[in-house]
């Protein structure tokens, strides 16, 4: 092999590479100062709107970590109620079954009629 050959130059190459456009990117110090500025005013902004979000979302976060406790909080007390009525009820039943038979009787004759005119509309 011929290693005569010339290696070609980013100037001669007319796909650069990455590698390329960093070298001239760092040999490059005619970049105008208000391109700098403007970069930096940009970058600022942007880290100013980044830690405005931040400080939303934690918020947020806070927010809805109360509503979740106060649900779960609500949640508790209607399962205790729930299983205060349900207490309640077997108790009734145990001192008045014909009473307790004959609501549930009348309860189903009434959902009963309820549900076959709602069949008939």
């Amino acid at each position: 092999m011929n290693n005569d050959t010339p290696k070609s130059t980013a100037a001669d190459n007319p796909f650069p590479t990455s590698q390329d456009s960093e070298k001239a990117d760092r040999t490059n110090t005619s970049r105008p100062e208000a391109l700098d500025k403007l970069e930096q005013g940009a970058h600022q902004t942007i880290n100013q709107l980044a830690d405005t979000a931040a400080a939303q979302v934690r918020y947020a976060q806070e927010v809805f970590a109360k509503a979740s406790e106060s649900v779960q909080q609500k949640a508790r007390e209607w399962k205790g109620t729930g299983e205060e009525w349900t207490e309640c009820l077997r108790d009734t039943v145990k001192e008045k079954p014909v009473a307790a038979l004959a609501t549930a009787f009348a309860a189903g004759f009434i959902l009963a009629r309820l549900c076959q005119r709602s069949g008939q509309e």
